[in-house]
């Protein structure tokens, strides 16, 4: 058999054959499966309700069948309403995305500003350390300064002694007086000068120090910042995990659903076709039964005319009396068949009830 052809296979449901054929590419085995199903279903009918007959049992099955399929189609409902609710927390959880998108790149344009904050917070050190090393340089060139003028005022003291000393030699005295005046007045303003350059180097030195202590007020700010940002991270990502988990437990249950449902469409379908198929079969029984009615009612009135010839009705033959019992017996069987024809159709729903003859 090719995969192009119909699966046929004979079955038997309550005790009956019947051959079905299943589309292309449908298994045996799910053939079977299904048959066995609709066996069951009527099985279960008929022990519990073991006066009804064969038609009623299978319109009962039918019925509990499509019971089955309305409600799971009422599952299929409900389950389709909550993966819209997943496609909103699919959209929810893609604007959490952007969102954390966004703030790891605002995290990294931050640490990025925090970088180069900290490299010119290093280069700023490197420079205060080089004017620290310029003022101890100028405080040792100022001792020296210091030291100068001090080994002067004992010179000039010493000068001062000896021209009071010597009175012969106050002009050479005076003359050596007056250099050393020029000199030292030469060392106060060198003095002077290094004085003024010590203060503004240390006032540069102080505007540094306040610079880099905003530098540093500035990044921890920052630091503390990034911490709130990679905490909130952190949490958005377990959040975002916990749903995902959800969502991927929801999924497969909507799977699982959809699958079910699928097998109950097959199960609902093969129950129609086995229910137009009894359908069809009452339909002929109850042509032959018309022919057959039709057939004696015509005999039956062929008698009648015979007897009409009679003089009395005591000379009608006794078989006339005979057609005429098996004609209203089979009228009557006629008729109740007819009913539960009419009965059954009815509950089904799908063919008109068939008019009886009067």
């Amino acid at each position: 058999m090719t995969s192009g052809q119909k699966t046929s296979i004979a079955v038997d449901i309550y005790g009956t054959q019947y051959k079905l054929m299943g589309a292309a590419g449908t298994s045996p085995t799910y053939i079977k499966m299904v048959a066995a199903h609709v066996n069951e279903q009527m099985q279960q009918i008929a022990g519990g309700n073991p006066r009804l007959d064969v038609p009623r049992i299978a319109v009962l099955a039918a019925v509990n069948m499509a019971d089955q399929f309305f409600r799971l189609q009422k599952e299929l409902e409900e389950l389709q309403q909550k993966v819209k609710g997943d496609e909103s927390v699919r959209e929810q959880l893609a604007d959490k995305e952007n969102e954390l998108r966004q703030a790891l790149e605002q995290s990294a344009a931050r640490a990025g500003e925090l970088k180069q904050k900290q490299e010119q917070l290093t280069a700023k050190e490197v420079e205060l350390t080089s004017a620290q090393e310029q003022l101890a340089l100028k405080d040792n060139e100022l001792k020296q300064a210091h030291d100068r003028i001090a080994a002067k005022d004992n010179e000039l003291q010493r000068t001062q002694e000896l021209a009071q000393t010597r009175d012969g030699g106050l002009k050479q005295a005076q003359e050596q007086l007056a250099a050393k005046d020029a000199e030292l007045k030469r060392g106060q303003q060198q003095l002077s000068s290094k004085d003024a350059e010590l203060k503004r180097v240390q006032d540069q030195l102080r505007s540094k120090d306040g610079e880099a202590k905003r530098a540093q007020e500035q990044l921890q700010a920052r630091d503390s910042e990034l911490k709130r940002v990679q905490d909130q991270l952190r949490s958005k990502d377990g959040e975002l995990r916990r749903v995902q988990q959800q969502l991927t437990v929801k999924e497969a249950d909507w799977q699982q659903a959809q699958d079910q449902l699928a097998k109950k469409d097959m199960d609902l379908a093969k129950q129609r076709e086995q229910s137009d198929t009894l359908a069809a079969d009452r339909s002929q029984e109850i042509r032959l039964l018309q022919e057959e009615l039709g057939a004696l009612k015509r005999e039956l009135q062929s008698a009648q005319t015979a007897a009409s010839l009679s003089a009395s009705t005591a000379d009608r033959p006794a078989g006339n009396f005979k057609l005429e019992a098996e004609y209203e017996k089979l009228k009557v069987e006629y008729a109740k068949l007819q009913t539960e024809f009419n009965e059954w159709i009815h509950l089904v729903g799908e063919v008109p009830p068939v008019d009886g003859e009067s």
